[in-house]
């Protein structure tokens, strides 16, 4: 909801006033904020960084998301997943399962060795982790609180 602008008098040598039309501290404090926003967004979109959280969350928001250790990594695509390891580590970037390589999508959406998880805890037949995160049984069962 937009504040009313303020209406100040302010007085002149000739003792004649004048009406000056100021924005209040709020809105000053809006404004910049939502600039931010924008640098942070047009940041965000031409960043070569962040590949993984980007498929997932296409705009900056001051929103927390509340998950844990797991769910960090499945936002960032680090941690316990091969294609990551292949990355740091140098192992193979290849699944457990050995059908495809190791990536986040594959082993939450496809592996089989993480069947018994998504049947339990995910909604069925969900074609990304996007889709995941926007389901709230799903998100409830990864352990995120948004």
């Amino acid at each position: 909801m937009k504040e009313p602008i303020t209406l100040r008098r302010k007085p002149l040598k000739n003792k004649k006033s004048i009406f000056i039309f100021c924005k209040t501290k709020q809105q000053r404090k809006t404004e910049v904020r939502k600039k931010i926003r924008q640098n942070w967004q047009i940041l965000w979109d031409h960043s070569s960084k962040g590949k993984q959280i980007k498929k997932l969350l296409d705009k900056v928001d001051e929103k927390r998301v509340l998950g844990d250790f797991y769910f960090n990594q499945i936002i960032t695509g680090h941690g316990a997943f091969q294609i990551y390891q292949n990355r740091f580590v140098g192992k193979s970037p290849w699944c457990f399962c050995e059908k495809d390589e190791g990536t986040v999508e594959y082993a939450i959406l496809k592996c089989d060795a993480w069947q018994d998880i998504r049947d339990s805890y995910l909604k069925k037949n969900s074609s990304s982790v996007k889709e995941l995160l926007q389901d709230s049984q799903s998100r409830k069962g990864m352990g995120i609180d948004i």
